[in-house]
């Protein structure tokens, strides 16, 4: 339940967007390797406890860079997105992830005789938001893992013929379709 800090309703749902607005571009600029994006995610000095990456927003960044060089697909969906205004300024929001992902045959953890790895993982992030310059972003985040399946993929992945496939970089035709 939200505790009534906002002066308005208007006010209300207009943080309640940015804040919406702020974890789906950050999302979005993991599953496309748009790093510069990826960080708008985290005010200067923000903190994320990954589990396996500690420390400053900004640092996460070529961690996450080096982690999906191996990948051919990345997708966060994010969901069940509960906001709780604590103070003018502040709110705690939790949100549900479900990540796919499928990784290369050169990565490490593929098997030497399959043709790639497919890994869902599902997780919740509790972060701490704070509005700063008009600006909602994340200054302390914690992602709390449930599952993480890893399946070994026995032939190639193939997208039927006519479709058109995502990238997982900034050549994914939503780059294209935005510079039109």
């Amino acid at each position: 339940m939200s505790v009534k800090i906002i002066t308005s309703f208007v006010e209300e749902l207009e943080a309640r967007v940015k804040i919406e607005d702020t974890l789906k571009r950050g999302m979005r600029g993991i599953d496309r390797k748009d790093w510069k994006l990826a960080r708008t995610l985290y005010h200067e000095g923000g903190y994320d406890d990954h589990g396996f990456f500690k420390g400053p927003g900004d640092e996460l960044m070529p961690v996450l860079a080096k982690m999906h060089e191996h990948q051919d697909h990345s997708m966060h969906v994010i969901s069940n997105i509960i906001i709780e205004f604590q103070a003018r300024g502040r709110a705690l929001v939790e949100s549900y992830i479900l990540s796919l992902q499928r990784f290369q045959p050169s990565e490490p953890a593929v098997p030497a005789d399959h043709f790639g790895l497919q890994k869902i993982v599902s997780a919740r992030c509790l972060d701490r938001f704070e509005e700063r310059h008009g600006e909602w972003r994340v200054v302390h985040r914690t992602v709390v893992f449930g599952d993480v399946l890893s399946l070994p993929m026995s032939e190639p992945h193939r997208c039927p013929p006519g479709f058109v496939e995502q990238r997982h970089s900034m050549e994914d035709p939503l780059y294209s379709l935005r510079s039109e």
